[in-house]
């Protein structure tokens, strides 16, 4: 296995004096400092491992991994003068146990400068993960230090969206459009269940993580469309993020008298995470841990879908418009997201039926990464021998995929089977033999 953020210096360091500040804050300090300066003194320490952490995990980014290491040291210098306060206010009164943890802390500061010269002299390549990727989540999803709030990100549910890369917001033609454009519901004439199961970046040592989801459509005719759609996510069986959602969607068309598709649909959700604290973290005195282990709360989508002319189709997606807040002990709101999609359909072309490409571009409002606000989805899909084969290639900032479907109709032709199958090759996480993900269903 490569070098992992754990076999850092500077990481080992930063960890073991977080560790004797936060017993330091309730030894040593009178009460009312304890979540007082004693809180701001945790906080800062702790912040130094989470950003070396962070800016680990992105180290396939030259110069978002600088970033979080400018940061650790920021907090570094921060932990610093908060035990200069400490013992200027005569709250920390053990002038032994302050030097030494400041000479600590200054010792860390040089290390960590001298860590940043050599990235910058020497860019380190992406060798493993697997170890980063349960702490990432848990430091930022429950501690949420400044500048991440990577929860309830969008894991790509569907298995036909993701052979196409993901750009499903203007296609939007199957009960996958439950996640990806709740206006695209309207597009369904007949009832449909959806499953699927998936775990991702197969080959890695030591990693468990796992999606899978439930959805389910149902016509009210000229009510409009019905739909419900679960989803779980799962780390390791420590971390588990799961969502609900009831959808509806509308062709306003009908309202309007148009002879033209203008569709609109909304999602609500209930969005719930959970985390299984281990003993050793229970016998901690952390104000994060006696919150509890579990938040939720409840977001809301909606999406416009339309198809002015030809074979040309229009989505637009906002998701989590009221930023739901599933922060445990501090304030962590899910970023709102924003998504535009074209596709279009090119019709038959030889024996390749309704030839479609389609392009996605999202924006979502999230504090830790510049760079991965801004997100691109392209994709083609097509058919033989009457929509019983389909095949989509697709491209996205940090996969290559492709995909299958097998469709066969039954019952004289009212039943029809849905079996997808996506490939994700990853781009960052190379070490890996891609992301599999296959899904059934049924259309009746």
């Amino acid at each position: 296995m490569g070098i992992g953020y754990s076999d850092l210096d500077i990481y080992k360091l930063a960890h073991e004096l977080a560790i004797e500040v936060h017993k330091m804050t309730l030894q040593e300090l009178p009460k009312f400092e304890i979540y007082e300066e004693g809180q701001q003194v945790r906080r800062s320490s702790k912040s130094v491992v989470m950003n070396i952490v962070e800016g680990f995990h992105r180290r396939r980014y030259k110069n978002e991994f600088i970033q979080f290491l400018i940061y650790s040291v920021a907090s570094c210098n921060e932990t610093i003068e908060h035990l200069n306060i400490l013992f200027s206010t005569n709250s920390l009164r053990d002038e032994k146990i302050y030097k030494e943890l400041r000479e600590k802390y200054v010792e860390l500061s040089k290390k960590i400068t001298k860590f940043i010269q050599a990235v910058e002299n020497k860019h380190l390549k992406p060798k493993s993960i697997v170890r980063v990727l349960l702490f990432l989540l848990l430091s930022s999803t429950i501690y949420h230090p400044p500048s991440s709030n990577p929860a309830f990100l969008d894991y790509g549910w569907g298995v036909r969206p993701e052979g196409m890369g993901g750009a499903f917001t203007s296609v939007a033609d199957d009960v996958n459009t439950i996640f990806y454009n709740p206006a695209g519901l309207a597009n369904l004439s007949s009832k449909e269940v959806n499953l699927m199961y998936t775990k991702p970046w197969v080959g890695l040592d030591g990693i468990d993580i796992s999606f899978m989801h439930g959805a389910f459509s149902y016509p009210l005719d000229k009510y409009g469309n019905f739909g419900i759609g679960i989803t779980q996510y799962d780390v390791n069986g420590i971390y588990l993020e799961n969502t609900a959602t009831i959808c509806y969607g509308y062709d306003l068309a009908r309202l309007l008298k148009f002879d033209r598709k203008i569709l609109a649909g909304i999602n609500l959700k209930y969005l719930g995470w959970s985390v299984k604290w281990d003993e050793e973290i229970k016998r901690q005195d952390d104000p994060v841990v006696k919150a509890g282990n579990s938040k939720s709360s409840f977001g809301v989508d909606f999406g416009l879908y339309s198809e002015p002319v030809g074979g040309l189709k229009i989505g637009l997606l906002g998701r989590n418009l009221n930023s739901p807040d599933v922060g445990l002990y501090y304030e962590n709101k899910v970023p709102q997201e924003y998504r535009f999609g074209l596709a279009y359909n090119f019709g038959d072309l030889g024996r390749f039926e309704d030839f479609t490409t389609a392009f996605d571009i999202s924006h979502r409002g999230q504090e830790y990464s510049e760079e991965s606000k801004l997100q691109y989805f392209f994709g083609i899909e097509s058919w033989i021998n009457f929509h019983t084969f389909g095949f989509r290639v697709g491209y996205n900032k940090t996969d290559i995929t492709t995909g299958l479907s097998y469709c066969p109709r039954i019952k004289q032709g009212t039943i029809r089977l849905k079996i997808d199958y996506a490939l994700l090759i990853s781009s960052v996480y190379t070490e890996s033999m891609g992301s599999h993900k296959i899904s059934f269903g049924i259309e009746f």
